[in-house]
């Protein structure tokens, strides 16, 4: 339980979304649902504001329309929290529109500009509307939530706050890394998802090391209070993958895998839970990297229309077998997580954290994931569920048959796997940890004074 010493002022901190981030339940996406799950239970110990993009239909192939909860008004108060949404600016979509024909040009006639994740053309007024903002809500502390564009407009207009980032993906090397630096100057402290993560961001920018740390992601365990049915043997056994359907998260090999399956046991299912969202390559594997370079390569065929290709990969003979249930709200997404025999999260790149797997084991639920990045720290193999090698359909093929042929050894592992997920990680022992390092960098400050 998060406790706060009444007699001391309570932190006030401010969290700063991304411009895609969807914060508010039903529609939320999975950086949205980091800051949900966050605020709550820090707002026991601080004073919380939380600042997002009041998103419209100006965008509509981000679907974002779809996740804004009717009725939204710009200042929101929720759980006590303070929900701040700008407005869009014609400005910020008409940059946002421009970007990509405007990198052609500039690789053409001089030379590569930024992946857009960290490009200044990414929504600038947006983040000078909060940094503005700020001036007037006299905080402790600032988090950005992994964007790093207005993080100088903001320290400059808020000198007295100090300034935590928080990285949920890595940065690959074909980012403006002089203009990542300059802005990471402002930064007290960053905060990473995953032990690999935090040895990447430490490894990329070593003059950074001693102010940085692993902070991870989590889960409600309000959300899945409901003890699961372990005994529970189903005629019919169901896969589930929960994510955005994009092909750096390896669902094409999911689909072979599953066939493969299919042909032996004819009581099996596939329920592919998330929206059409590709994510551009350039933001998932370094172009530097030979390795990298040849997954890029591999997998920009898959590019544009991945549900498309995805449906065309499945045989006629299996179609009713595999479902697309596309957008879900999160106790859709929940439930189908409680329903599922295993959750087959087969990606490609190196997850940061992935929140799926973790929500799957809270629901009792065993995962068979690739060996990529964060998923070693967070599943442990042979005891919560297994790990196979990435872009490997008859080694995930293996692994699922051998799990839905032994009732007790699944059984075991969802047992286990729960209690992995209820025990270390949880939204409140995240939040504790970043308000006890919101206190010590409140603490210097007043040290320093």
């Amino acid at each position: 339980m998060i406790m706060q010493n009444s007699r001391s002022k309570k932190t006030k901190v401010a969290i700063v979304n991304q411009y895609c981030d969807s914060v508010l339940p039903p529609f939320q996406n999975s950086v949205g649902i980091c800051t949900y799950g966050l605020a709550a239970p820090l707002a026991q110990g601080a004073s919380v504001l939380v600042y997002g993009l009041r998103l419209t239909n100006l965008i509509p192939y981000l679907d974002l329309k779809k996740r804004r909860p009717e009725g939204l008004k710009d200042n929101h108060w929720d759980k006590n929290i303070n929900y701040r949404f700008m407005r869009v600016s014609m400005k910020d979509i008409a940059l946002f529109c421009l970007f990509q024909p405007m990198k052609k040009f500039f690789k053409l006639f001089w030379r590569d500009i930024s992946p857009l994740s960290v490009s200044p053309w990414l929504f600038p007024e947006y983040g000078k509307a909060i940094a503005q903002d700020l001036t007037f809500q006299n905080c402790d502390i600032i988090h950005f939530q992994h964007a790093t564009q207005s993080i100088p407009i903001t320290k400059s207009l808020n000198p007295s706050a100090k300034i935590v980032l928080a990285l949920h993906h890595e940065f690959h090397r074909q980012c403006d890394y002089p203009l990542l630096n300059e802005r990471l100057q402002h930064v007290d402290w960053i905060t990473c998802v995953s032990d690999y993560l935090t040895q990447k961001t430490k490894q990329d920018f070593p003059e950074l090391a001693d102010r940085c740390s692993t902070v991870y992601n989590g889960i409600n365990p309000s959300d899945f209070v409901r003890e699961p049915n372990f005994s529970l043997r189903r005629v019919k056994k169901r896969l589930v993958f929960v994510g955005s359907l994009t092909p750096q998260k390896g669902i094409h090999v999911l689909i072979d895998a599953f066939i493969r399956v299919a042909q032996i046991d004819p009581d099996v299912e596939l329920e592919i839970i998330g929206p059409d969202a590709t994510y551009p390559l350039e933001e998932t594997f370094s172009t530097d990297d030979p390795l990298e370079r040849q997954w890029v390569k591999d997998l920009t065929p898959f590019y544009p229309n991945y549900r498309e290709k995805l449906e065309a990969r499945v045989p006629k003979a299996f179609a009713d077998r595999i479902h697309f249930a596309g957008l879900a709200s999160r106790q859709q997404v929940i439930e189908q997580l409680y329903q599922a025999d295993l959750c087959v999260f087969p990606s490609l790149w190196n997850e940061a954290f992935g929140l799926p797997p973790i929500e799957a084991m809270a629901a009792g639920t065993p995962v068979i994931a690739t060996r990529m990045g964060a998923l070693p720290e967070t599943i442990v193999d042979g005891e919560t569920g297994l790990l196979v090698e990435r872009d490997r359909a008859d080694d995930l093929a293996e692994a699922i048959l051998s799990l839905l042929g032994d009732d007790r050894r699944r059984e075991a592992m969802g047992r286990a796997a729960r209690q992995r997920a209820l025990t270390h990680f949880t939204w409140e022992q995240t939040a504790e940890k970043m308000l006890d390092l919101y206190q010590e960098l409140s603490k210097r400050e007043a040290v320093a004074a």
